[in-house]
């Protein structure tokens, strides 16, 4: 789907691409599939769908992308009216990247060719700022000046010289007390099973496989599969050194009831040495889970074509609604209060620490604030990472520029009388749709294969977004804010009319990363990262020596998963960014480094 076009705001348009098109007197070039259609009064073929978005057009307007899903971008430029259009798909983050400028917009599949368009290769400092809040950057903007990306649920019109960007699509909530709970399971099963198999018949799939980590999510995504898909369905399962992060056992035993074929692909300290190949093909710094789910699409491009994941279930059945537990507590509290339960929890975390107390100190952090909805979703998802507070310290002040989430074109507001579900809303939008998804994406394309979570499929959506609280989670308020609550529900539910209760009720950890002990095994790597820290002149340097220490002294814990005491995803978020400097500022980025030992490349000048 490689393509490289202009459009001069004069009206002068070209595109180069191996796309055929439409070419009359209205442009139109479909990248990716549509893989269903919201109306009976148009028919949706495997072939030829630029016709369909032609007679769309010309009968909807520009409305007709309401009514198409999938996972596509569309080109599009009527002569006659002098429109030019790009319409991104309602989920994806990877599909179009744009240099704008006051005479023309230049777009591509890649960000990589548009970075000879940008002077000096400039940074975006608010954008680097924000990954070391959050890991990610959910925002229109890269993190080089004046270069942009086409975020999910947009479309981009051009008109008189007059940009636009305008919203069509994003979550919808309409919970209503359900009164048979067995029908709602059915309809639940058979829109799963409708989603894969219009995206495997649309994407002409061959063979289907599928991430599975043992998990409620992505048992329940191959089970799902297996019902769709007329062969058996590859799985692949990533363990570890750190038998805490490992759930082979179930993710082996799924596989079996389903009738698939199982793989399982180690990742040690070792691979580590894949993330400047990781950050080459991303084009951003990126950390989360990509070095597995990178060796599990490699891994699987040698027998299917179309990778399903499971991510999105945690955040759109409520994953964080301890945190709107607290809200319903303190969020008519004066400032002052709020800052000092905040300021205790934070003391009696350091003195004891005990993880439910640092869990409860991250959650307290947004609540800290005097105009807490404000930026509300930033500096909640800063807990791995760095928060402003820390920002100030690790910056220096030249380097440093805040994000703020309401001057982005895909803002999505938290307010206080529909708190739970804005806040699922950010949650599922920015972090997975414009975090994990977009790595995701990433490997899939680069080795040609199509990439489809299933959690991402507007039905899907809606009906989760339709059902009542009381059957997401199961929790008094005791239970909710000390992590305790019997989480997603409905979704074990599905799964107990396959699966028996002993293992729906024992699977659902989170499918996590063991940074610190990665690190605690390669003491070298930060070593000598922390000296090319101090040679990148962002930073303060009595901050880092700091930090250093206090990693030091921190060990991977063999009970507790996230530990959030430990500096682990701090540290990598410092090497991912480093790495991403010197592949992108340092050097040509078009210029691949062979792989070697990450302690030999840290010593490259």
């Amino acid at each position: 789907m490689d393509f490289f076009g202009k459009f001069d705001l004069n009206n002068k348009f070209e595109i180069k691409t191996n796309s055929k098109g439409i070419n009359k007197d209205k442009i139109i070039y479909l990248f990716g599939r549509i893989t269903d259609i919201f109306t009976d009064n148009y028919k949706l073929g495997v072939d030829n769908q630029e016709k369909l978005i032609l007679e769309m057009y010309e009968k909807e307007g520009e409305n007709f992308i309401k009514l198409l899903d999938g996972y596509f971008l569309i080109i599009l430029y009527d002569k006659k009216t002098k429109k030019f259009y790009i319409f991104n798909n309602r989920y994806s983050n990877t599909f179009c990247y744009y240099y704008l400028s006051e005479k023309k917009i230049v777009f591509c599949n890649m960000l990589k060719p548009l970075l000879k368009l940008v002077p000096k290769k400039e940074i975006n400092k608010e954008i680097i700022s924000l990954f070391l809040n959050s890991g990610y950057s959910f925002s229109e903007k890269t993190p080089f000046k004046h270069i942009y990306r086409m975020i999910p649920g947009f479309y981009l019109k051009i008109k008189n010289r007059k940009v636009e960007h305008i919203r069509y699509s994003k979550m919808e909530f309409d919970r209503k007390p359900v009164k048979n709970v067995k029908k709602t399971l059915e309809k639940y099963e058979e829109l799963w099973v409708d989603a894969i198999e219009k995206f495997t018949k649309y994407n002409k799939t061959k063979q289907l496989g599928s991430a599975l980590s043992g998990g409620l999510d992505t048992s329940w995504v191959v089970l799902t599969a297996s019902e769709a898909f007329d062969k058996p369905i590859y799985t692949y399962n990533c363990y570890y050194d750190f038998s805490l992060f490992n759930e082979i056992k179930q993710a082996s035993y799924v596989t079996e009831q389903c009738k698939g074929n199982f793989h399982k692909i180690k990742v040690t300290e070792e691979d580590l040495d894949l993330w400047p190949e990781l950050i080459r093909i991303t084009e951003e710094p990126v950390l989360s889970t990509a070095v597995s789910i990178y060796k599990m699409i490699k891994e699987s491009s040698h027998e299917v074509d179309t990778f399903l994941t499971g991510d999105g279930g945690n955040n759109i059945y409520h994953h964080l609604y301890p945190v709107g537990e607290i809200h319903r507590y303190v969020h008519f509290l004066p400032c002052f209060i709020r800052k000092f339960m905040y300021k205790t929890v934070d003391f009696l975390a350091r003195l004891t620490s005990w993880e439910r107390l640092w869990e409860l100190k991250y959650a307290l952090h947004p609540f800290s604030y005097k105009d807490f909805y404000k930026n509300f979703y930033k500096n909640l998802v800063c807990y791995r990472h760095f928060s402003p507070e820390q920002r100030d310290k690790l910056l220096k002040p030249e380097f440093h520029e805040e994000f703020k989430e309401e001057e982005s074109i895909g803002y999505i507001p938290i307010r206080k009388n529909s708190f739970d579900n804005d806040l699922i809303a950010n949650r599922f939008t920015h972090g997975n749709m414009e975090y994990v998804s977009t790595f995701h994406e990433k490997f899939a394309n680069k080795f040609n294969m199509n990439l489809f979570p299933p959690y991402q499929n507007k039905k899907i959506m809606d009906f989760i977004g339709s059902l009542p609280f009381n059957l997401l989670f199961r929790a008094n308020s005791f239970q909710k804010l000390t992590n305790k609550a019997n989480k997603m529900h409905f979704q074990k539910l599905s799964l107990l009319r396959y699966f028996p209760k002993s293992f729906v009720y024992k699977t659902g950890q989170p499918f996590d990363q063991p940074f610190h002990g990665w690190l605690e095994r390669r003491p070298e790597v930060v070593r000598l990262l922390f000296e090319r820290l101090k040679k990148r002149g962002w930073y303060n340097n009595k901050y880092l020596d700091e930090l250093y220490n206090k990693h030091k002294k921190q060990h991977q814990n063999n009970k507790i998963l996230c530990q959030l005491q430990n500096n682990g995803y701090r540290i990598m978020t410092l090497l991912a960014l480093e790495i991403w400097c010197m592949e992108f500022l340092d050097k040509d980025p078009n210029k691949e480094t062979k792989k070697i030992p990450l302690e030999e490349y840290l010593r490259i000048k």
